[in-house]
């Protein structure tokens, strides 16, 4: 297929378009595919922007907004967790979640509007209201390229205790709410995902992998990128392995402060940005590595990346991933894993998702060497 615009390839799948736009975000992952559905604003007469429950993507595109071709209105919408502490938490919390989604719910006047959505797993409160938007509007299936490595199924519970959870969230998000199966093993319990049955009988057009990809290929993120980004000559893009209970919190504070140091011989402290992922890293973390400029979490890790950078950094994540050309190297053999096999799906994730070679030191010397290798380019 030849590169197509969104207007082209509207008329070649017959569908209609309606009068406007509206797009339904909860990752960075999605960036592009906001970014590049507002660049083709122009095609509706209102776009709005939804960020569900992503207070750092929120503030980054409302300080975007100057730099779009048309107006765009952009709303925060979020909700809250149920508390499984005891009963009455338990009642209290999923009324009061109840009663708050409704509200989000009906403050959503939506009309005669494509809505644009993307993450058909890995959602609860965008799928409740896309499908109660649903009867007015027609809804559009943007893939996700944060699942394109996945082969994504529905699942059914393991167990009671997941039995009774997924019951909850049925009664709150939706009964076509169903547990997610991404044709391998994830370091992550369950997940929730549209029902297959739902998707296929509403979503009233779906576009494919390669069909995002020939969309977009001419399109980038130059012109909404923020200034002083591209000076640096190292770039790390965190994860936060205390939080997600990967590491031992002593002895993984040992083992990063000894790589950086490492590092520190062959740069200037502010030579290093250090990039964390919103909303899910603590204080803590950020103070293990004591020099190095802090990026805003708010800012997408994509512009970060430029070719004035000598070496890019960090464990496993989508943005080393996206890294299509330069010095990516991984540290996850610098630290100890609490469980060997978390560790390897996380490989396993990048590998497959990688865009260019990734280097795995397995020690100190060879992290150096790698140092000296790059830097002398």
């Amino acid at each position: 297929m030849s590169t197509i615009n969104l207007e082209s390839f509207f008329k070649e799948k017959n569908f209609k378009k309606s009068k406007n736009m509206v797009v339904f975000v909860q990752s960075y992952p999605n960036l592009i595919n906001t970014l590049y559905l507002i660049n083709n604003s122009f095609l509706y007469e209102k776009t709005t922007v939804c960020v569900i429950k992503n207070i750092n993507l929120y503030k980054f595109l409302d300080s975007r907004k100057s730099l779009f071709k048309n107006e765009i209105n952009i709303l925060f919408i979020d909700d809250d967790d149920v508390s499984f502490k005891s009963i009455y938490h338990f009642f209290s919390s999923f009324t009061n979640l109840k009663i708050k989604i409704k509200r989000s719910l009906n403050k959503l006047q939506f009309i005669n509007s494509d809505i644009f959505f993307f993450s058909k797993a890995f959602t609860t409160l965008g799928f409740y209201l896309i499908k109660n938007l649903k009867k007015y509007n027609q809804l559009v299936h943007f893939p996700d390229p944060g699942c394109d490595v996945y082969q994504l199924s529905d699942s059914k519970p393991n167990g009671l205790k997941q039995a009774i959870l997924l019951l909850v969230y049925k009664l709150l998000y939706g009964k076509e709410l169903v547990f997610g199966n991404a044709g391998r093993k994830l370091n992550t319990n369950y997940f929730f995902k549209i029902s297959d049955s739902y998707f296929y009988k509403n979503v009233n057009l779906s576009l494919t992998i390669e069909d995002r990809k020939n969309l977009q290929t001419d399109f980038t993120l130059d012109s909404f990128a923020i200034n002083n980004l591209n000076k640096f000559s190292v770039v790390y893009f965190d994860k936060d392995m205390l939080r997600d209970n990967l590491c031992d919190k002593s002895l993984y504070k040992n083992e990063l402060t000894n790589i950086f140091k490492i590092l520190e011989k062959y740069i200037n402290k502010e030579d290093l940005a250090k990039k964390y992922k919103p909303g899910r890293t603590t204080d803590l973390n950020k103070k293990i590595i004591n020099y190095g400029f802090l990026v805003d979490d708010f800012i997408p890790a994509e512009f970060l990346i430029n070719s004035n950078v000598k070496v890019y950094l960090g464990m496993t994540s989508i943005a080393m991933a996206n890294i299509e050309s330069g010095n990516i190297i991984s540290l996850v053999n610098l630290v100890t894993y609490l469980d060997p096999i978390k560790k390897q799906r996380s490989i396993d994730n990048l590998e497959k998702r990688k865009k260019t070679t990734v280097y795995y030191p397995n020690t100190l010397v060879e992290f150096e060497n790698l140092l000296v290798k790059f830097f002398k380019n």
